[in-house]
């Protein structure tokens, strides 16, 4: 159970400085082709520092420790325990580079009247720099765009449009922190008296510090506040960010290979209808995993450190049918409103190198596949607005989707045997969550002055105040005094803003 402040705090600066240009060429040799070749290159900056909150010695300086706590809440006990002490060292402030060159060189030929081609092949490399300098990636993809749009009455009122093409994934952008050489480290302080509520049923101080010599691990009776008078233990196993986590240094870069194919009809006039079939394949995916479970993971792998590497079996499909309207047939009325239907499937959610899944084996491999967060099989869409007289405008935009996928799983605080992070007791995604419905309305006031032109705007967000679950308890013991499958986090309620816009 987590309460009062957020426990970390983050300083951050984002640099990029950037070149590119493009030459077009038109040719008419069998039909008009417009060319272009274009070039980009760019030099990438970001400098971070993260620490817990209320660490003493500054903005997060270099080897500053600040702590917080866990709590958990146990009915039989009657009162909340201090279930871990995390102790946090930072590094302080930390630099990662970033260099990206880019060349593409595309194909626009009208065929015939009423037919456009398109061809296109783009080359990206980037290499990526983590806090010592040192050169962590070295990624590049070719990928290959194939086109076409053709206008099959001639008069532009049926339209059919197919295209495919491959696109390097932007998921390796967490790779400089991801591979960082770590000198901060994260330690785990467990509270002695919520171990003898939980598992080992110690009763004193004493018991506590014999249990730790029997396991060989750490031991301490300090702590900031003197929330624990029994003491603390920390299997060494747990402390965590000493190393840094290994990489192949063939790695991949992910891609996504996705095919559209849409008809477009005039249905009326300044009115048009659009069906569209999408289907998105992403593969080369990367995951860490411990060292031992490279090339191929066994049970009982060591996992002294962690190991980067385009893993087997990581994808993600996207498939969607969309069908949308656009409408401007009344002069006072601009209109666009859509429904998908869609599925999202895959083994990994986000591909950012640290996440929880595949570390342990066999424990993260198993039910791993199934529906992605990102998965809703219904979404509507409502978006426009109303011009009325005297410069008035109201506008709407509105939405409701069905119910988001999760899956029960299960950690240590539920089964003291299993390895870190969450073990899925179902397939990724096996249960339904909460529908998410809104509907957000604008009134805008335009007044011209000595020819400025200033827009008083009002907004009302969540008109019905719809409050609806985002989120659900998934472990399988329960979240403090939240049932597995019970919502813990929910939209917000109703609210308002009052602007202005000015435009010169």
């Amino acid at each position: 159970l987590l309460t009062a402040n957020f426990d970390s705090q983050q300083y951050s600066r984002r640099n990029r400085r950037e070149l590119a240009s493009d030459l077009s060429w038109f040719v008419d040799a069998a039909g008009a082709h417009e060319l272009k070749l274009g070039v980009q290159l760019a030099d990438t900056g970001f400098t971070a520092a993260t620490c817990s909150t209320g660490t003493t010695g500054g903005a997060c300086s270099a080897g500053s420790i600040g702590y917080a706590y866990w709590d958990i809440d146990l009915p039989d006990r009657g009162d909340d325990l201090p279930y871990a002490l995390l102790e946090r060292a930072t590094a302080g402030s930390q630099d990662y580079d970033g260099r990206l060159w880019t060349v593409f060189l595309q194909d626009a030929w009208q065929a015939l009247p009423g037919l456009i081609l398109k061809l296109g092949l783009r080359s990206d490399w980037v290499t990526y720099e983590n806090n010592l300098g040192l050169e962590v990636a070295d990624l590049d993809r070719l990928q290959p765009r194939l086109g076409a749009a053709w206008d099959i009455g001639g008069d532009a009122k049926n339209v059919l449009r197919v295209s495919w093409g491959r696109f390097m994934s932007p998921s390796s952008l967490t790779l400089p922190t991801v591979l960082r050489e770590r000198e901060e480290y994260l330690a785990p302080w467990v509270a002695c008296s919520t171990a003898a509520w939980l598992a080992y049923r110690v009763e004193s101080r004493e018991e506590c510090a014999d249990l730790a010599a029997d396991f060989g691990w750490m031991f301490r009776t300090d702590d900031p506040d003197g929330t624990e008078p029994w003491g603390w233990l920390l299997p060494p196993s747990q402390i965590t960010g000493i190393s840094t986590t290994q990489f192949d240094p063939g790695l991949e870069s992910p891609f996504a290979d996705t095919l559209s194919l849409s008809f477009e009809r005039e249905i009326a006039r300044r009115a048009a209808l659009e069906l569209t079939v999408i289907d998105k394949r992403t593969r080369s995916l990367f995951e860490d995993t411990c060292e031992g479970n490279v090339p191929e993971p066994t049970e009982g792998a060591s996992c002294g450190a962690y190991y980067l590497a385009n893993l087997e079996g990581l994808e993600r499909d996207y498939r969607a049918l969309i069908l949308s309207l656009q409408s401007r047939t009344l002069s006072w009325l601009t209109l666009l409103t859509s429904y998908t239907y869609s599925t999202s499937r895959g083994s990994l959610d986000y591909s950012q190198g640290n996440g929880p899944d595949f570390d342990v084996y066999p424990y993260h491999w198993v039910n791993r596949y199934g529906f992605l967060s990102d998965h809703r099989r219904h979404r509507f869409k409502l978006n426009g607005y109303l011009s009325l007289a005297g410069d008035w405008a109201i506008a709407f935009d509105g939405f409701w989707s069905s119910a988001f996928r999760w899956q029960p799983q299960a950690d240590r605080s539920d089964d003291p045997g299993l390895p870190i992070g969450a073990v899925y007791v179902e397939p990724r995604g096996s249960r339904e969550g909460f529908t998410e419905h809104n509907l957000n309305l604008q009134l805008s006031k335009g007044f011209t002055v000595k020819g400025l032109r200033l827009v008083a705007i009002a907004s009302v967000l969540n008109v019905f105040s719809s409050e609806y679950g985002t989120q659900v308890c998934s472990d399988v013991g329960g979240c403090g005094g939240f049932a597995l499958g019970e919502a813990i986090d929910w939209s917000l309620p109703r609210r308002y803003e009052l602007g202005f816009r000015a435009e010169f």
